[in-house]
């Protein structure tokens, strides 16, 4: 098959066009898998934001109880252990607020 320099010239550059669409491609491929591991990431951190705020709620409210009730029974030993349990969930609060203040910004 004979090509004219014309038709040579036309190959050529369809070829080098084609080429560079295929790097591009090969490049958007691997920007989707990042961006697939990095959305991935986030749906862990938001799940485990999920799960510690509902956690929280939980224990809230179960001191609020047990406060309630310590209370209308007037017991000073009751009254101390919810304020142990008051003062454990704070510490809690104070080292989950830290894990997740670190772990939004490396997921992001």
């Amino acid at each position: 098959m004979f090509f004219r320099n014309r038709d040579r010239i036309i190959l050529y550059r369809a070829d080098i066009n084609l080429e560079c669409l295929i790097r591009k491609v090969d490049g958007m491929a691997l920007d989707i898998t990042k961006l697939t591991a990095d959305v991935t990431a986030q749906s862990t951190v938001i799940s485990s934001a999920v799960v510690l705020i509902t956690g929280l709620n939980a224990s809230i409210s179960d001191l609020k109880t047990q406060l309630a009730a310590a209370i209308a029974a007037n017991d000073p030993a009751a009254l101390a252990a919810v304020q142990a349990a008051l003062d454990d969930l704070d510490a809690k609060i104070a080292s989950n607020t830290a894990a997740l203040a670190a772990a939004v910004p490396a997921s992001s």
